[in-house]
């Protein structure tokens, strides 16, 4: 039932007049009782329990006065915001994934690096053939990697999208430890 005209709204519920099939009405009536009573503004949210789940819903009740100053009534504005409060939440998680992707990715850059700097440093100072080899291969090695964490970093839009995709490659147990070794 929608009330239309003022008379039709005397003496009928606010979830009644609201079109809501709430368990719990009362939380739709809270501002406005308040302002009737504190005889002054209030905003409020309030989230109720309706049939077809949880609705948000903010709500500013005025109180209204009589010649004497006296609280007579209320009008109430109530909005359903739950499609904002659910697309607000939607984007904070997104943000916090971003935010813990970049981290991560943060550290992973770290480790490829060292393992630069030390070959670096080592190939400052004299060295066989094969150690030298070695290390410029390990270096090599590295820095591909970083190249391949740099371009993740640059397709974060992919994250946002929740189309991060792996690249899964074969791969042998040993090269990882070694790899692994070589960067500490």
């Amino acid at each position: 039932m929608c009330c239309t005209q003022n008379s039709e709204a005397r003496g009928q519920k606010l979830a009644t007049i609201l079109l809501l099939r709430t368990r719990d009405g009362d939380a739709l009536v809270s501002a406005a009782n308040t302002a009737i009573i504190r005889n002054s503004r209030v905003d409020e949210t309030a989230i109720l329990i309706t049939q077809d789940g949880k609705r948000c819903i903010e709500q500013t009740a005025t109180p209204i006065t009589d010649e004497s100053g006296r609280c007579v009534g209320a009008v109430v504005i109530a909005r359903d915001v739950t499609v904002a409060v659910k697309a607000e939440r939607r984007l904070a998680e997104s943000d916090r994934r971003k935010t813990e992707f970049i981290s991560v990715l943060s550290h992973e850059l770290r480790n490829p690096l060292a393992a630069v700097r030390s070959a670096i440093q080592a190939l400052s100072k004299p060295l066989n053939v094969d150690e030298h080899s070695h290390l410029v291969k390990m270096a090599d090695r590295q820095m591909g990697n970083m190249v391949r964490l740099i371009d993740d970093l640059l397709d974060v839009g992919r994250l946002e999208r929740g189309a991060l995709q792996l690249r899964l490659t074969n791969g042998r147990f040993r090269d990882v430890i070694e790899e692994a070794l070589e960067a500490v």
